[in-house]
């Protein structure tokens, strides 16, 4: 029988989400152990670690990722830098090298910062999560 692409989808989060909640609390362990530049270091290193090639989807981890992002560790984090820490490691380990970025509003009174991961496919393609929106760019990790 033939999954539908809806179907298939929500099928590949359910797979996925144990892996997705294993990558959080690792993720969570290491960001209160190490500073920032070893974290993001640490977390690309587990590219030598490949996901099965059924699970290495970057769409689709992004997606299972989002669908979890409220429940997810580490809570110390703000939705987009949790995010971006996660995917990090998740892409990594699907063979991309996805680069984080650090950017700022500076305007009172928003001022704040933001996190967003890109990355581009074997194919060539671009991924983004999340995204600039109006956040000035301020470092690409």
């Amino acid at each position: 029988m033939e999954l539908t692409g809806r179907a298939r989808r929500g099928a590949f989060v359910l797979l996925a989400t144990p892996l997705v909640l294993a990558t959080g609390w690792r993720v969570a362990r290491l960001e209160v152990a190490l500073p920032f530049g070893e974290l993001i270091a640490a977390l690309r290193a587990r590219r030598a670690s490949p996901l099965p090639a059924w699970l290495a989807d970057p769409a689709g981890l992004a997606e299972t990722v989002e669908k979890l992002l409220g429940i997810l560790p580490p809570r110390r984090c703000g939705l987009c830098l949790r995010r971006a820490l996660l995917l990090l490691e998740l892409w990594s380990r699907c063979g991309l090298e996805p680069k984080l970025h650090l950017g700022f509003r500076l305007q009172a009174p928003d001022r704040d910062g933001h996190a967003w991961l890109t990355a581009t496919t074997a194919r060539g393609e671009p991924l983004q999560v999340s995204g600039p929106q109006d956040y000035a760019p301020a470092f690409e990790l």
